[in-house]
């Protein structure tokens, strides 16, 4: 995973055949034959990426420096319980 803390006028999509060959190469762990999708974040200035076997997105509206909203969660939690 490779992220920042903010991406304006971010699209998120999935990374095509050359891009998700080059994640995968650099990140050998990743079991992308276990279905593992790649997915570009990109803005205007620059790319990064997630590897995930889901993905959600929400927008948030807070600041920077308030907490997340998942910081509360318990370790292993279920997310399919917790997310709408």
């Amino acid at each position: 995973m490779k992220l920042r803390i903010e991406y304006p006028d971010g699209v998120v999509r999935c990374a095509d055949r050359e891009e998700a060959e080059q994640i995968y190469a650099e990140n050998v762990d990743i079991d992308h034959d276990g279905g593992a999708r790649c997915l570009i974040l990109e803005t205007g200035t620059g790319r990064d990426y997630v590897v995930s076997y889901a993905v959600g997105w929400e927008e948030d509206t807070a600041t920077d420096r308030d907490p997340s909203k998942l910081a509360g969660f318990a370790p292993a939690s279920d997310p399919a319980r917790i997310l709408p």
